[in-house]
């Protein structure tokens, strides 16, 4: 789990789009995993077909935009 995380942060700074949860959950997205911080965060991973979001929470009351992820092979 801690891989994958570390692999969507890692592709998260080449994207330039940013998107609402709540846009992507209404757009058909669905939360394929979760995950915690030790400092009381969370991030979300939304996915729908071949494309993917990343989104970090603050605190779970609050979620940041999402940004798009870019496979390491996508040009």
């Amino acid at each position: 789990m801690n891989k994958i995380l570390g692999v969507v942060m890692i592709f998260i700074f080449s994207s330039a789009s940013a998107e609402s949860i709540e846009t992507l959950l209404a757009d058909g997205y669905e939360i394929k995993s979760a995950a915690t911080v030790a400092a009381g965060g969370m991030y979300f991973i939304l996915q729908n077909g071949a494309d993917a979001y990343f989104c970090p929470a603050l605190d779970p009351s609050k979620v940041m935009d999402c940004r798009k992820v870019k496979a390491g092979n996508n040009k």
